[in-house]
């Protein structure tokens, strides 16, 4: 293992990375509906290119700016309000710094100047994701929005502002059920279900199931987060198995390792989101 420290917090991972280089004593500050969250529970936390810190939870979306906070909710009368207020997934676009927003019932696009939404619901055809839960919304290296949903990857092309729908599997509802992407600017875009592993990379039109490249046991596990670590190393969360690394070069996959409550320190098989902080991996 390339990293020289692991360490397992069971607590949500917010403003870590500021904590390895913070010195003395570190205070937390509480926001909650007492003080105008929109609701306690959050499912996600983001920060936009103005410092503007975005707060998804089961009941709305909220705007902090360290003093202020502005919830945004679905209004049935309102086409350019949240399509849903159960917050999945935030994401700002690279280039042109749009802040997207995956919820159960639709993709949302934000409009900084009217601080309203574009809705994007669910449709058969171009127009609309393949599925009305989004989960993980991540850009290739060509800059490509790809929107992961409960069936199937979704491609946005903002041109014609339609989607590319595309099943990973025809016949498997686990392994359409996409769950994280991570895109690795070396050699394509990670996309972890719930069925497997998943590599799409300049040298294929569709996504290829990981245990295709090699004989792996990470075929048909839950896949909730991949990262790639200074030296080259992937790591792999997953729901119930524990911790993979390994490392992959020109379809070349090797040192493939499973970190386990029974053979390591960590505290449980259940990991959910991994972070990269210099010399150490903090998971949760």
């Amino acid at each position: 293992m390339s990293l020289v420290k692991i360490q397992l917090i069971l607590v949500l991972l917010i403003a870590l990375e500021g904590l390895s280089s913070f010195s003395g004593d570190i205070r937390f500050r509480k926001i909650d509906m007492k003080s105008g969250l929109s609701y306690n529970s959050v499912l996600y936390v983001a920060e936009d290119h103005e410092k503007i810190i975005w707060i998804g939870t089961r009941e709305g979306l909220n705007k902090f700016n360290g003093v202020d906070n502005v919830i945004y909710k679905h209004d049935f009368e309102d086409s350019t309000s949240l399509s849903n207020n159960h917050i999945n997934c935030i994401y700002e676009s690279r280039i042109n710094k749009v802040q997207w927003v995956g919820t159960a019932e639709g993709l949302n696009r934000y409009n900084r100047l009217k601080d309203n939404f574009r809705q994007y619901l669910f449709t058969p055809d171009s127009t609309g994701v393949s599925n009305g839960y989004v989960k993980c919304i991540a850009e290739d290296s060509n800059n490509q929005l790809c929107i992961g949903t409960s069936n199937g990857l979704n491609i946005y092309n903002p041109k014609t502002e339609c989607f590319r729908h595309i099943l990973l599997e025809e016949s498997s509802a686990s392994s359409n059920n996409i769950i994280s992407l991570f895109n690795d600017t070396t050699d394509g875009l990670w996309l972890g279900t719930k069925g497997g592993l998943f590599l799409w990379s300049v040298h294929h039109q569709l996504p290829v199931r990981f245990d295709s490249l090699v004989k792996s046991e990470l075929s048909d596990i839950e896949i909730r987060d991949i990262k790639k670590d200074k030296d080259g190393t992937y790591w792999v969360a997953t729901e119930k198995n524990g911790l993979y690394s390994f490392t992959f070069s020109k379809g070349v996959v090797q040192n493939i390792t499973r970190l386990f409550t029974g053979n390591s320190k960590i505290l449980s098989d259940h990991i959910r989101k991994i972070l990269i902080d210099n010399d150490s991996l903090w998971l949760s």
